[in-house]
């Protein structure tokens, strides 16, 4: 053959692999949609990847189709979206939800290694290390959070007081207040006793009353099987410290 029509060959061979490439890369990165209600991108297991490394901070919001809470948490996330999206920051920030409803996608996010319990669960993506976000998942929380991360900031999380924490005559002998680690450490280690833990929603109308059975039936069930039946309560989607 001759060098220089082999050389002309490989050349082209070179560059239908790059554009190839490129293609690919074009075709991926596509699939990442923007939700048309709001500034919320819609990702799932095969792009989340993409996403995450194409920006400085995203913070994204895994939930499902049978979490109720679920729903109004998207409500707030896509607020505090279009308010980000209108802001001037110093890095941009960009919000995404993750449908985690079958194993399927369950399995795709394993390689980011993310360990949490229940819905809703939101984790920042910066720097190639993720973090939990165990703020309030609300509009103006989860704005000043994501402002203070673009600027550069520290951003320290207060744990939030749970339901039965924030009462005055809080006695975890009658109800312990959990989260997702104390639940593993402690009712699922706990094989000796039968727990009965109350999962709320600690933004719902009517968690009062939800206490307060709670509570009677904890006292009761104290008295009539002392030392065999324990009571907790877990807010849904709250991690630990």
């Amino acid at each position: 053959k001759n060098p220089r029509t082999s050389m002309k060959w490989m050349k082209w061979r070179i560059v239908c692999i790059l554009l190839g490439v490129m293609s690919s890369a074009s075709s991926q990165q596509s699939s990442v949609k923007l939700d048309d209600s709001s500034n919320v991108f819609a990702v799932n297991g095969t792009d989340l990847e993409t996403l995450v490394v194409s920006h400085p901070i995203v913070l994204v919001l895994f939930f499902t189709s049978w979490c109720r809470q679920c729903e109004q948490s998207l409500s707030q996330f896509g607020e505090a979206a279009s308010k980000l999206s209108a802001a001037t920051l110093d890095r941009p920030v960009v919000l995404a939800k993750y449908d985690d409803s079958t194993e399927e996608q369950r399995r795709l996010r394993e390689k980011f290694h993310l360990e949490f319990y229940s819905y809703p669960a939101l984790f920042t993506f910066e720097d190639g290390k993720h973090r939990r976000y165990t703020g309030k998942l609300e509009t103006n929380e989860i704005v000043s959070y994501m402002t203070s991360a673009s600027n550069g900031l520290k951003v320290e999380q207060k744990p939030v007081k749970g339901l039965f924490e924030a009462m005055p005559a809080y006695d975890e002998d009658v109800v312990i207040e959990l989260n997702e680690q104390s639940f593993a450490s402690i009712v699922l280690s706990d094989p000796k006793r039968i727990w009965v833990v109350g999962v709320y929603n600690g933004a719902a109308v009517g968690y009062n009353t939800f206490a307060r059975g709670i509570l009677a039936a904890a006292r009761a069930s104290l008295q009539a099987f002392p030392g065999r039946v324990r009571f907790g309560a877990l807010e849904a989607g709250r991690a630990g410290p």
